[in-house]
């Protein structure tokens, strides 16, 4: 898709940035322009960073040696007349015949933001990018500056690369969230202990058991963020045996009451079955339960609804909030990173429901979302 080398520009759609690009003469001529400035050659000598200078139409003029190491690329002229998107690889970028910035998941991306931002304003934007490559999810601090050279109105794009820094943040994030939700469940069956029943009760044997149960959930986890904290996630490997799906549902409706019962927030659950068996790892079955839990509970002021669906080859739990999902988060919602949070969201937990549930489980997670609310669809094969 060398867009660039058109001798003549083309018309193409686009759902969000301009489609235009230049043609290789008028790339040429500009290039020529920066070439005579003292001041843009040593921008790219003296740069630490990473750093690319665009034209008006996105599209690269100058990259960095720096810039070229980290994407592999020997040869400067095989970035030239690129757009970023597709100088990384953004999978998005093939999305639309006009490049990077015009497909629809454009719309949130940071990058693409900042730069026609940027161009509008004549001002220095700043934004977090996340991309999505063939090989893995890159995090870019992304900084655009509008610079006149000759007349010619060209970006200076610094870039950082923070996918280390997000992928600890969000790991370190989520792991603190898990393991602080089973102590609070910990927390409150002592103090139902200490506080409300009678020595020799029955109910304090079965506290005790809970107890002892959360222990052992709380060990295995720690397994799973360890292995989650060295981004091995593909090593992954279930641990399969034969599991009681009615056992596996009460479980989660024990957890959810003990958990959420001062946030008045209710479980609604339901199913209509007896002694339906599954093969798979219980723990991680769980997982993605909880996790899509979690997200309906953040995403509802009081009412949480799961179901089941038995079929002869699969069963599908399925969640709902009541809240919709606005088209542009929608394309981003099992995106690693993404979150609609602030300084409390780690855009870990949808993510790695799906991939437990497809990669590791080998079944399948989906959602739908309406005006009266979102529900996410785990399907998982009866074996």
């Amino acid at each position: 898709m060398d867009w660039y080398i058109e001798e003549e520009p083309k018309n193409f759609d686009t759902h969000f940035a301009s489609p235009n690009r230049s043609t290789m003469p008028e790339l040429i001529s500009e290039l020529e322009i920066l070439s005579k400035s003292k001041i843009v050659d040593a921008l790219m000598v003296t740069t630490g960073g990473l750093l690319a200078i665009l034209n008006k139409n996105r599209q690269v003029l100058m990259i960095n040696n720096n810039f070229l190491k980290m994407l592999g690329i020997s040869n400067p002229v095989d970035a030239f007349g690129l757009r970023p998107g597709e100088l990384v690889g953004c999978v998005h970028s093939k999305d639309m015949k006009a490049g990077c910035g015009t497909s629809e998941y454009c719309k949130t991306c940071g990058a693409v933001i900042s730069i026609i931002t940027a161009l509008e304003t004549n001002e220095p934007v700043e934004k977090k990018c996340i991309i999505d490559t063939d090989k893995n999810t890159l995090v870019l601090n992304v900084r655009t500056v509008p610079i006149v050279v000759d007349g010619l109105k060209v970006l200076l794009l610094f870039a950082d690369d923070i996918s280390e820094k997000e992928y600890c943040k969000a790991a370190n994030v989520y792991m603190c969230n898990e393991l602080k939700r089973n102590l609070e469940s910990i927390i409150s069956n002592v103090d139902f202990l200490r506080i409300h029943l009678p020595l020799g009760s029955f109910a304090i044997i079965s506290n005790v058991e809970d107890l002892f149960s959360l222990a052992k959930k709380i060990y295995k986890d720690l397994d799973f963020y360890k292995t989650i904290v060295t981004e091995n996630i593909y090593d992954i490997r279930p641990s399969v045996k034969k599991v009681n799906l009615s056992a596996l549902l009460d479980d989660v409706r024990i957890c959810f009451n003990k958990h959420y019962h001062e946030s008045h927030k209710e479980l609604k659950i339901d199913w209509n079955f007896k002694n339906i068996d599954l093969l798979t790892d219980e723990l991680l079955f769980l997982k993605v339960i909880s996790l899509l839990l979690e997200n309906a509970v953040e995403h509802t002021d009081k009412i949480v609804k799961l179901w089941v669906d038995v079929n002869e080859k699969s069963v599908v739990c399925h969640i709902w909030n009541e809240k919709k999902i606005e088209s542009d988060v929608a394309k981003r919602v099992f995106q690693k990173f993404f979150t609609t949070k602030s300084e409390l969201g780690h855009g870990f937990g949808t993510f790695m429901a799906k991939f437990i549930a497809e990669k590791v489980l080998l079944g399948k997670l989906t959602f739908t979302t309406v005006d009266n609310g979102t529900t996410f669809s785990f399907e998982h094969p009866l074996r």
